[in-house]
């Protein structure tokens, strides 16, 4: 969301990552991801597509701050609007699939995410190329 405004924002209450009907949540856990510098994730959900079964985390960037408290991320967004910084935000999310315990697809994730390219550095750059080039 390079250019946040109303019903087209990070935090809203429309936006899921399971629709109920391909991919529906059917429970989460209490162990968490390191997650390579963003915040411990206190709850995964598990996502579930015909016959495969996924492991799913997610984040809200908001103001250049990593988050997976929804209340967090509108007080920071609220924060950058006040403060006229930009509003730009985006929703993380990763999974991996696993055969009969959630437990198997952690490793995955986290191995992804100690290798990928820092999401801040990544995202603020994106976002920053978006805010130059109109918000699109």
């Amino acid at each position: 969301y390079a250019r946040q405004r109303q019903n087209a924002e990070a935090v809203n209450f429309a936006n899921r990552l399971y629709d109920d009907e391909r991919w529906r949540r059917i429970g989460g856990a209490d162990t968490r991801i390191d997650a390579g510098g963003l915040p411990a994730v206190p709850y995964q959900a598990e996502r579930v597509s015909g016959w495969q079964s996924r492991l799913a985390v997610n984040w809200l960037w908001v103001w250049n701050r990593f988050t997976n408290d929804p209340r967090l991320a509108k007080l920071l967004q609220t924060g950058a609007t006040l403060t006229n910084a930009h509003t730009s935000a985006a929703v993380v999310a990763v999974s991996a699939v696993y055969r009969e315990n959630p437990a198997e697809a952690v490793p995955a994730i986290e191995s992804f995410l100690k290798e990928a390219e820092p999401l801040g550095s990544y995202l603020d750059r994106v976002a920053t190329s978006a805010r130059d080039d109109g918000g699109r």
